[in-house]
């Protein structure tokens, strides 16, 4: 005998079918969820290429937000470690300035000539060549230097004995420095000559002073590693759609 089956039925009308039924498809569209540290550090690796260097969004910016919100400077150790040279080289110079350089063979207050009959007065490891009534400058330096010579008449003493007889070869190696004339006595033409060593401190100085007042030190952590150097780099996230099975 056949069975009955009872089918209900239940009609909606369009004010009631909007109420009931989701006609925004909104699971059609990709399911998002909160970022995580581990998931920004993903994207950062991934992007660490594409992020500026300064500006907004960059490189620069992070740095300065991490370390303004950690209180740090990251780069005190490195800063403090070029300050610290910065003052041993001071200290240097202010010890070479304080000596005054010689000639390892000709020392200063030497009197020299060479073989073209151009005389020199050797001071701070440098030969001057003297100038303009060289006879009466000569005497007057050899006395300042010879005591025995301070009470003898100019026109007793013979320069050439004091004098060291040297060849053009040897002159032409000896570092030159100002002309010493009559003026130098009084001082109008004297300038301080500084040695190799402290002028090339005094660079070194004001290069890592430089570097220190624009920021622009350049540590081991400042480094940029070149393309391929980030490690474990992930691939991209894959975003996936949800789409209604029922």
């Amino acid at each position: 005998m056949p069975e009955n089956i009872n089918i209900d039925k239940t009609v909606f009308n369009k004010s009631q079918f909007i109420l009931a039924v989701d006609t925004k498809f909104s699971e059609l569209f990709a399911q998002t969820s909160p970022i995580t540290v581990d998931q920004f550090f993903v994207y950062y690796n991934d992007l660490f290429f594409e992020i500026p260097e300064t500006g907004n969004s960059s490189h620069e910016e992070l740095i300065q937000r991490s370390t303004t919100y950690l209180g740090i400077d990251p780069f005190e150790t490195e800063r403090n470690n070029y300050l610290n040279q910065i003052g041993d080289l001071e200290s240097k110079v202010i010890e070479l300035e304080a000596v005054d350089p010689e000639h390892p063979v000709f020392t200063n207050g030497t009197i020299i000539r060479n073989d073209t009959g151009l005389i020199y007065y050797m001071d701070k490891a440098q030969a001057r060549q003297i100038v303009g009534g060289y006879e009466d400058i000569v005497k007057t330096l050899l006395k300042s230097q010879n005591a025995p010579l301070r009470s003898t008449p100019n026109d007793e003493i013979n320069i050439f004995h004091h004098m060291v007889q040297i060849t053009n070869e040897i002159s032409d190696q000896i570092p030159k420095g100002n002309k010493f004339d009559i003026n130098d006595f009084s001082g109008k033409n004297f300038k301080e000559i500084e040695s190799a060593t402290t002028t090339l401190l005094k660079k070194s100085i004001q290069q890592a002073t430089e570097a220190l007042r624009t920021g622009n030190v350049k540590t081991s952590s400042q480094k940029r590693p070149r393309k391929g150097e980030l490690r474990d780099k992930p691939s991209k996230r894959k975003t996936t759609k949800k789409f209604i099975t029922k």
